[in-house]
Formats: C-alpha cells, sequence, structure tokens
C-alpha cells in the first residue's frame, strides 16, 4: 500500500492508504478488455485514512 502525506493547519499529518497493487491488477485488465473490443469502464477501488499522532 503507498501512503500520500496530507496536511493541514494545526493537525497531525495523515496519509491516505491507496492498495497499489490492486489497482495495478485492475487497470491492466480494464485495458485488455479495451484492446479486446470492450467498453470503457471505471471502477472505484477502497482506500482508507491513517490518522497520526503529531511529531
Amino acid at each position: 500500500m503507498a501512503l500520500f502525506a496530507l496536511t493541514a493547519h494545526n493537525k497531525a499529518p495523515s496519509a491516505v492508504s491507496q492498495p497499489l497493487e490492486r489497482i495495478s491488477v485492475e487497470m491492466v485488465r480494464l485495458l485488455v478488455e479495451v484492446v479486446e473490443g470492450g467498453e470503457l469502464a471505471a471502477i472505484t477501488l477502497p482506500t482508507s485514512l491513517v490518522l497520526r499522532a503529531s511529531a
């Protein structure tokens, strides 16, 4: 999972965790479908907010 930092004033830094392996697998699957003549499609994958204590 990848973490992308988010910050806000006077708050502890947090991050959004994204399933990069699954994103990659789904991206290839969708591309193969289109190359084989299928319809364009979009999917939504789950993410999670990782709250962290301030440093």
